[in-house]
């Protein structure tokens, strides 16, 4: 009689060991399920972070290259406003010694009349 009731004792624990047991793999398998998910769901933060960063990087590269090409524009409408200058500072000179010119040939012209 105590054999048996050990027995069914024993029998009882056991069952209600695969009984946890089957809870704990299905616990186990559940957290499993989580893990798996957040690491998804962290690898498609990562992706949206790296796209997010390829794209703040490609707005800086437009951007720095848009600057470059402002200051290059700057640069070259600075240098045909000084070319454009020199080249009124030269016509100005042109005139004047065209006037020198036509004022020594109106001298010479009433000189001449002058000595006949």
């Amino acid at each position: 009689m105590n054999k048996l009731f050990t027995l069914l004792v024993t029998a009882g624990c056991f069952v209600a060991f695969q009984a946890n047991a089957a809870n704990l793999v299905e616990t186990a398998q559940t957290v499993q399920n989580s893990i798996d998910n957040t690491a998804a769901n962290i690898e498609n933060a990562k992706g949206s972070a790296t796209e997010k960063w390829n794209n703040k990087k490609a707005e800086m590269k437009a951007a720095a290259e848009q600057k470059k090409a402002e200051a290059a524009a700057k640069k070259a409408e600075a240098e045909a406003a000084k070319k454009e200058k020199a080249a009124a500072a030269e016509a100005k000179k042109a005139e004047q010694k065209k006037a020198i010119e036509d004022t020594k040939n109106s001298l010479s012209n009433l000189k001449n009349s002058l000595t006949r």
